[in-house]
């Protein structure tokens, strides 16, 4: 499958899951690698990462994909340029007005605290700066269960992606042209 080749250079999982200092992608290669179909195929270039950890996503998308990026963490990334993303709260004022700044989006991925509270605030702060894709990291997350409860009171045309057995899950939100 294309754009599992490219994942085979990235530690997955990371053990332990709790070393967020590892470098390494915390989502599912199978599960992304369904989501770098959907990134190319509705043309997303720029995106806003709400939830960097040590930034192995964000290194995939920018050096595989291309695409360009920036995000939002309350701790510095070890594989990305640091210039690239913002330290601090990302429900903290400063965060969101730098972020309004750079916005619009073409997309917007969610995977910071993932308290139902946590991910229902990123959505709102940040859910309305993309403008082609929102995407919801853990939706299928067994003990995590507040982006699957947020996930579920979202209305739209979405998408989810969930491998059986070792699933995270990833939620698309595509973004209508027309909302409001």
């Amino acid at each position: 499958m294309k754009y599992l080749e490219e994942l085979e250079g990235y530690l997955y999982p990371p053990r332990p899951w709790t070393d967020l200092s590892l470098e390494a992608i915390f989502q599912n290669p199978y599960e992304l690698a369904s989501l770098s179909y959907w990134i190319e195929e509705v043309g997303v270039r720029t995106y806003l990462e709400v939830g960097v950890a040590g930034g192995g996503l964000m290194h995939y998308f920018t050096n595989v994909l291309g695409l360009k990026a920036l995000g939002i963490d309350i701790m510095e990334p070890i594989m990305v340029d640091k210039e690239l993303v913002f330290i601090g709260d990302c429900h903290a004022q400063s965060t969101v007005e730098w972020a309004q700044g750079k916005a619009p989006f073409d997309m917007v991925l969610i995977d910071a605290d993932h308290s139902y509270e946590a991910v229902k605030k990123d959505w709102e702060l940040y859910g309305g700066m993309a403008s082609k894709l929102v995407v919801f990291h853990d939706i299928a997350h067994l003990t995590l269960p507040g982006p699957r409860q947020l996930w579920n009171q979202i209305e739209g045309r979405k998408l989810e992606i969930i491998v059986p057995k070792e699933s995270l899950g990833i939620g698309i939100l595509f973004v209508e042209e027309n909302r409001e």
